[in-house]
Order: structure tokens, then C-alpha cells, then sequence
């Protein structure tokens, strides 16, 4: 047992636990500003199955590098 706060990581591990005891699957646990979401997995591919690249800042996704650690 830790005894500190819970992590990002933590956390969207907890809200994707979430979501499958809920029976909402087709989801992933995001990160928009400070809150977690789901994130329809849907939306990262096309009608043809191929993955969707988006837009990201170099900035954007430094932060995302820093967060994350």
C-alpha cells in the first residue's frame, strides 16, 4: 500500500475500471483539461478501420510527455 496521493495514471486506471462496471465499453479514460472522460474509441479511425492522426502542438505534446511520467 502507498501512502501518497493517487497518480494521472492512477486515476484513468480507476475511471477505465469505471466504465467496464458500468457496461460502457467502446471507451477510453482521457484526460480533457483537469477532468477525465471516456473517449470513444471510435472516433480515432475512419469508416475503414485506419487510425486517425491528430493534431497536436509540439507543445501539446511535450506536456502530454510531462504529465504522463
Amino acid at each position: 500500500m502507498r501512502c501518497s496521493a493517487p497518480t494521472l495514471e492512477d486515476r484513468l486506471g480507476i475511471a477505465a475500471a469505471d466504465y467496464v462496471a458500468e457496461g460502457r465499453f467502446g471507451v477510453m479514460a482521457s484526460l480533457k483539461g483537469q477532468d477525465i472522460v471516456p473517449f470513444p474509441l471510435e472516433e480515432l479511425t475512419d469508416a475503414n478501420g485506419k487510425s486517425i492522426t491528430r493534431n497536436c502542438t509540439p507543445e501539446a505534446l511535450q506536456m502530454a510527455d510531462i504529465l504522463m511520467k
